[in-house]
């Protein structure tokens, strides 16, 4: 083999190596997320009794399929808002229009939600409902996990007492 060719050769393997490596760190992270949010609702549905614990799972995978269409909706519509803004002329009309389409989908999906989780609180005592709750907030934090407020609100911590320099 000459020489070029064993250059080439191995700037090939190394680029793909380094592309494996960033589409495995660029979808690692959804994986991990959908599979440790499945651990966390699993591990607090293990101290349910098990007829509750078959309701709620029961309702989780009913509420995925009815919202299954508005998601694939909700994803078009991003898109869409997407296309708007990046397009070389932008319109303020189609981009109100499509972002109100977007909210009313998010809205919608919003309301499933929370009837699925007023439905089932009906059926929960409290620990129970306060386990689910817990869950909810961790799920719906994202990055943003729910955190409690130091004054005992829910959100994130507020400042603490302000230094003033004179002291």
């Amino acid at each position: 083999m000459s020489k070029t060719f064993k250059i080439i050769f191995a700037a090939s393997i190394i680029l793909n190596i380094l592309l494996a490596g960033v589409v495995i760190g660029t979808y690692s992270h959804g994986f991990r997320m959908k599979l440790s949010m499945r651990q966390d609702i699993d591990e607090t549905l293990k101290d349910f009794p098990a007829d509750k614990r078959a309701l709620v799972t029961g309702a989780m995978e009913s509420l995925r399929e009815r919202t299954k269409e508005t998601k694939k909706e909700i994803r078009k519509r991003r898109r869409e808002v997407l296309e708007i803004l990046s397009a070389p002329e932008f319109d303020p009309a189609l981009y109100d229009k499509k972002v109100a389409e977007l909210h009313t989908l998010m809205d919608r999906l919003g309301n499933e939600f929370a009837g699925t989780a007023r439905d089932l609180a009906l059926n929960l005592d409290q620990d129970e409902r306060k386990a689910l709750a817990e869950v909810i907030m961790k799920r719906r934090g994202g990055k943003h996990a729910y955190k409690e407020r130091l004054d005992g609100r829910p959100g994130k911590p507020g400042p603490g007492p302000m230094k003033n320099e004179d002291e």
